[in-house]
């Protein structure tokens, strides 16, 4: 009896990613999709489903750190200077995606040993933006820093955790019998403008205080500590609402491909 072609070509694959997280949001100046020095070493692990030799799919589980500051800001934004704002956020991204090969691929194939691919997924996105605030870094959240928890600005209010869809490109080189090396990039559209706390306008800082203290409107409005402090109201601008946050992943990774009895030449 001869198996269909489509089920002789599934198998699975399993290993490590190894590389770098970064983000786009209201501490990248306009015009620019990163700022380098802003990567950070990024890790996880993936399991993936080849059901052809041109379709797979996989899960993963990819974890790092984003992070942005004012001081990173060309002179053509000296106002990002004056604002004086930073972040950092973990970000944890546990995803299901399809990969498509642009050319046929099997792991161990004496023909197919190499492919570019492209794919498409939904992922579940944890993440915290934090402040280094009198030597510790300290939640951003919590307290509100553009009024969330006030009920004037309850609209602002967002959550740590949400859907976002993560796509992208790679190259895939099978090396040996059961061994694949890779190398992908990711973008991950999100539906926040808060993975780095900041959004849209200041809030009073007498209200901020009221509502949740002192730390509350120092971290919301840290323009005292490069000069002297401005004091702004929700006629202010403090971001840019317009535009949602990004983050992306990039680097390598190697996979283990269990094969069974298949034969190298399929």
């Amino acid at each position: 009896m001869t198996l269909p072609l489509g089920l002789m070509a599934q198998y699975w694959d399993m290993g490590i990613f190894l590389g770098g997280a970064n983000y786009n949001g209201d501490f990248v100046d306009k015009g620019s999709l990163i700022v380098l020095k802003e990567t950070h070493f990024a890790y996880g692990a993936l399991v993936r489903y080849n059901l052809t030799k041109k379709i797979s799919f996989r899960g993963s589980i990819y974890k790092g750190y984003i992070s942005g500051s004012d001081n990173n800001a060309s002179s053509n934004y000296n106002k990002k200077f004056t604002r004086n704002l930073s972040f950092r956020s973990p970000v944890m991204d546990i995803g299901a995606k399809a990969e498509y090969n642009i050319l046929p691929y099997k792991t161990g194939h004496f023909r197919y040993k190499y492919a570019p691919f492209i794919f498409l997924g939904v992922s579940y996105l944890k993440f915290n933006p934090q402040a280094y605030y009198n030597g510790k870094w300290v939640n951003l959240q919590p307290l509100g820093t553009e009024g969330q928890g006030i009920p004037l600005y309850k609209d602002r209010a967002y959550s740590l955790s949400q859907i976002v869809i993560p796509f992208g490109l790679g190259w895939k080189q099978s090396i040996g019998r059961y061994i694949n090396l890779g190398f992908e990039i990711t973008a991950v559209k999100t539906f926040t403008d808060y993975l780095d706390d900041v959004s849209t306008t200041y809030v009073a800082t007498a209200d901020l205080i009221k509502a949740h203290g002192q730390i509350a409107a120092n971290l919301s409005n840290r323009t005292g500590e490069v000069g002297e402090r401005i004091e702004y109201t929700d006629k202010n601008m403090r971001g840019n609402p317009k535009n949602k946050d990004w983050y992306y992943f990039a680097g390598f990774t190697i996979t283990y491909s269990i094969l069974g009895n298949m034969c190298m030449g399929y």
